[in-house]
């Protein structure tokens, strides 16, 4: 781990983001209009987050910080897939 890394276990992980995970459900279905994209867009929204946990900044919404996270991600998608049409 590098200096100024902040360690979090999963357990801590998981009781942190568990509260934000049916509003970011909410915001991946008004975006994809299909359940099963939300799902995988909320995954990949947790797994970002995770592996980016040391760029949070504590003194911010972590809800907003993980809808940012969310919407990046179907942005990043949604221009794949203009660019494979």
């Amino acid at each position: 781990m590098s200096p100024g890394m902040t360690a979090i276990s999963c357990t801590e992980f998981t009781a942190l983001t568990t509260p934000h995970l049916s509003r970011l459900f909410r915001i991946g279905l008004r975006l994809t209009h299909q359940a099963s994209e939300s799902q995988d867009l909320v995954q990949e929204t947790l797994t970002k987050a995770w592996i980016n946990w040391d760029r949070f900044e504590r003194t911010g919404s972590l809800g907003a910080w993980l809808s940012r996270i969310l919407v990046n991600a179907f942005i990043s998608r949604h221009r794949h897939q203009k660019v494979v049409d």
